[in-house]
């Protein structure tokens, strides 16, 4: 666990959208003591709710990338993942990449899109 959330600090791809889900994992893979119950195996990746780059008209969102390079480890390791974005709703989706054998099996996924599409406001699933 310890060598994939390395792997996925010194990943490029994060931005400061994906770090904000890093405590969680953090904490849960350092826990050992065997005096506490196990902690939640569940994790958040927040997206952005933008999607116009501020008054340029040009259009934006969170690259996916940033979705499902992450959703993959904390999925291979167990994990439970949520989608939450600041405002809920709508996270629209830019910089696809379907070169990119992660991107492509995370989209060939409808249901896993989907929640990208309808997700929970940050408040409200905390």
């Amino acid at each position: 666990m310890r060598k994939k959330l390395a792997a996925l600090l010194s990943a490029p791809m994060l931005t400061a959208v994906s770090m904000l889900s890093l405590p969680c994992m953090t904490a849960c893979a350092t826990q050992t003591s065997k005096s506490t119950p196990a902690p939640s195996k569940r994790v958040a990746i927040v997206l952005t709710n933008h999607a116009q780059l501020g008054d340029t008209g040009k259009p934006t969102g969170f690259y996916l990338s940033e979705a499902s390079h992450p959703y993959e480890v904390f999925h291979a390791a167990g994990y439970e993942i949520d989608f939450l974005s600041p405002k809920g709703g709508l996270a629209p989706m830019d910089g696809v990449d379907r070169k990119d054998p992660i991107n492509a099996k995370f989209l060939d996924d409808a249901a896993l899109v989907a929640r990208t599409k309808y997700i929970y406001l940050c408040t409200n699933a905390l």
